[in-house]
């Protein structure tokens, strides 16, 4: 296993996008071999380890990349990006 860290992935962590604090941001996802999870910072500073399935707002996590976590609800869908993305 290499301790390098992919270029994009630092390009990404030093970003010179800053981080909103009033609202849901996603600071972080990891793809593992057994799915996909996102680390996403609320509003009121708690940080939630979400996968597949899980729930927030109202919409459930349908997918998770690299960059984003999409959310679905009854036929509308909407995504967070990694700030900077």
């Amino acid at each position: 296993m290499s301790n390098d860290t992919p270029a994009n992935v630092a390009a990404l962590a030093h970003a010179d996008a800053p981080i909103p604090l009033d609202r849901a941001v996603l600071i972080g996802t990891v793809l593992r071999a057994d799915g996909p999870l996102a680390l996403i910072r609320l509003a009121n500073g708690n940080v939630r380890r979400l996968t597949l399935g899980d729930r927030m707002n109202g919409g459930e996590i349908v997918a998770i990349d690299e960059t984003r976590v999409i959310f679905a609800r009854r036929a509308e869908s909407w995504s967070l990006e990694l700030p900077g993305a």
